[in-house]
């Protein structure tokens, strides 16, 4: 059995379409985990009459952001397996039938998860996409080093992430993820690829992908600790690691962020830092030149 893990905010009018792409699943050995982020629509009814349909956990949180109902969803996942599906995308009818009786058998030794490209249209492989099935890798290399651009679906063997949490902070609704995935290259574990259309995704006006500056900038706390993850990543190229540290330093500079204990716990390689430092009058220029020193006085209003 797999849990699918749906974090939602204010989604309902979305949600009927990834519903009904879980109904009509070939096989349904599988739950689906909603962690509610604070609706104020009727999300909430609408999960209770799906209930009767198929098996729904369902979770409120007060309004906290995906990276904490993500650790909802890890502290209450109680299958070997799980997938994040956006609550305005779509899995393809055989989907979960793949995932349980083929793509598990890709799980080997210090393999945490099985890492395939998220495509737009049902049964239409991502063309660029070009890493072979059943690669062993890290991580970063999708996007170091086979220079992938998109998505992905991660299929995750909890295991490796139940001891992971992230960090919260106040008056912050968003770390991204890339702290996550960081922390598991860094602990040697591995990844196994798969080129397979099962994860129909959708981008929406409202949505995180068209919006992610809006929401980085009212998180400069969790921006600055997913650069410095970035930093910290040692398969990560050399050049990423220096853009990122050096992002670091002019975040930190612009929102005035002191260095506190969860930033403490990452190390930076000294030739990187060197690097950076030499980079970041360019790269806080380029930060006040996109006119973020003016969008950070209303981010509140997000």
């Amino acid at each position: 059995m797999i849990t699918v893990f749906t974090p939602t905010y204010n989604r309902a009018k979305k949600l009927e379409k990834l519903y009904n792409s879980l109904k009509s699943q070939s096989d349904h050995d599988f739950v689906w985990l909603v962690i509610d982020d604070g609706s104020s629509d009727n999300t909430c009814e609408l999960i209770e009459k799906w209930k009767k349909t198929m098996k729904i956990e369902y979770i409120y949180q007060n309004n906290s952001g995906k990276h904490i109902a993500i650790n909802n969803a890890i502290k209450n996942c109680k299958t070997e397996y799980m997938i994040c599906v956006d609550s305005d995308d779509e899995l393809s009818n055989n989907a979960i039938y793949m995932i349980n009786n083929n793509i598990k058998k890709s799980f080997k030794k210090d393999i945490w998860a099985v890492v395939g490209p998220r495509t737009k249209t049902a049964g239409i492989k991502n063309n660029k996409w070009t890493i072979g099935d059943n690669t062993c890798c890290k991580f970063a290399d999708i996007y170091c080093r086979y220079k992938y651009v998109g998505d992905t679906y991660i299929i995750i063997k909890t295991e490796y992430i139940k001891s992971f949490k992230f960090p919260k902070f106040d008056n912050e609704k968003l770390i991204p993820e890339n702290i996550l995935y960081d922390y598991l290259d860094n602990m040697d574990y591995y990844i196994s690829t798969i080129d397979y259309p099962l994860y129909i995704s959708e981008y929406y006006e409202d949505g995180y992908t068209k919006n992610s500056t809006k929401y980085l900038l009212a998180s400069p706390k969790g921006t600055s600790l997913s650069n410095l993850s970035g930093a910290c990543n040692k398969f990560n190229s050399f050049k990423k690691r220096v853009l990122c540290y050096s992002r670091f330093l002019s975040i930190n500079k612009l929102f005035k962020i002191k260095n506190n204990d969860v930033f403490k716990e990452y190390k930076v390689n000294n030739i990187v830092r060197m690097f950076s430092i030499i980079l970041f009058p360019i790269m806080f220029y380029h930060y006040l030149k996109k006119g973020v020193s003016n969008e950070k006085n209303h981010i509140n209003n997000i």
